[in-house]
């Protein structure tokens, strides 16, 4: 009768073993496809910012001019475009929060262009 129950015990060990290697197997896959995911989500994240541009040490005025109208005509009086509507901002502002202390460099602007295509011909 004991050796009944001793092959009985050897053959759960061997069946849970069998369940053990494939769930290290199915551990690994999900790693490898955690990995791909985060990739993929890394990848869209970084997307949109392609298009952005940042500019530098451009003068804040008292007023708080609309950041796309600055943006606009920076780049007509640089490029020597006729149009400012010629490089289509999608969006325009200032990083960080309003500097009220004198002498600090000024915030720098991100600009969000129309393509990347236009950021790499005009700009």
């Amino acid at each position: 009768m004991l050796g009944k129950q001793d092959a009985t015990n050897e053959d759960d060990i061997v069946a849970i073993s069998l369940e053990l290697g494939k769930s290290k197997e199915a551990q690994a896959k999900m790693e490898e496809d955690i990995k791909a995911l985060w990739d993929k989500c890394t990848g869209l994240e970084d997307r949109p910012k392609r298009d952005n541009t940042k500019i530098h040490n451009v003068c804040e005025n008292k007023d708080k001019m609309n950041t796309i109208t600055v943006c606009q005509s920076l780049f007509q009086h640089i490029l020597k475009e006729k149009r400012s509507t010629d490089i289509p901002i999608v969006q325009a502002h200032r990083v960080d929060a309003s500097r009220e202390v004198p002498g600090l460099r000024p915030r720098d602007i991100i600009v969000k262009l129309g393509s990347l295509q236009l950021k790499d011909t005009k700009i």
